[in-house]
């Protein structure tokens, strides 16, 4: 790895969230009202508990455990914005670190519903697709980031890689079919024309 890549591999660690929730229209209104008391809360925990009905807003007995209000539910904290349909509820938006998984597989059983969950964080390279309902966990496939976005959509991601390297003086490119075993070969010979074209 150059000396370039190690520096993009600092950057912030946000992980960005896309979650689709399925079930009776009525448990998904619930479900939103408690969600948009989120600014309200002081700690990740205290809103996790709060959507699950083991606390109320403000109360932080839980705090006994000091690093619960970090990790408790996988993340420290998560912007999100939410799109409400008549049968379905979309959450997009970024967590810290990592995504907020044991939340939303705990909303799942309590709440018997559906959740589509993917995820994404480019700096620790990193992501997945979690499907979940009122059992927990039904499936659940992990990935790195570049395959992640590999398997979405091939163009952005030799535009994401090939943008990893740009500038970079010393530009190794060994590794790539080494880093990247899930790409089929005529694409990562096309990624590493197009690095050495934009390295010339």
């Amino acid at each position: 790895m150059d000396s370039c890549q190690k520096m993009i591999n600092k950057m912030a660690n946000n992980c960005w969230n896309y979650v689709s929730f399925n079930g009776d229209s009525k448990v998904l209104r619930l479900i939103k009202s408690k969600f948009d008391k989120y600014d309200q809360c002081n700690y990740f925990q205290e809103f996790g508990n709060y959507i699950l009905g083991l606390n109320e807003v403000g109360d932080e007995t839980w705090k006994a455990d000091e690093n619960q209000h970090y990790y408790g539910y996988g993340t420290k904290w998560w912007d999100f914005d939410i799109d409400m349909l008549e049968d379905s509820m979309t959450i997009t938006g970024d967590s810290a670190w990592s995504p907020p998984i044991h939340l939303i597989e705990q909303i799942c059983i309590k709440y018997n519903v559906i959740a589509e969950m993917e995820y994404e964080e480019g700096g620790m390279d990193f992501a997945g697709t979690v499907t979940m309902d009122g059992t927990g966990i039904i499936s659940n496939e992990e990935m790195t980031y570049h395959e992640y976005r590999y398997k979405d959509d091939v163009s952005s991601w030799m535009d994401n890689l090939s943008f990893n390297f740009e500038g970079c003086d010393e530009v190794e490119l060994d590794d790539i079919p080494t880093d990247h075993p899930y790409a089929k070969k005529e694409h990562i010979d096309e990624l590493i024309k197009l690095i050495k074209k934009m390295n010339s």
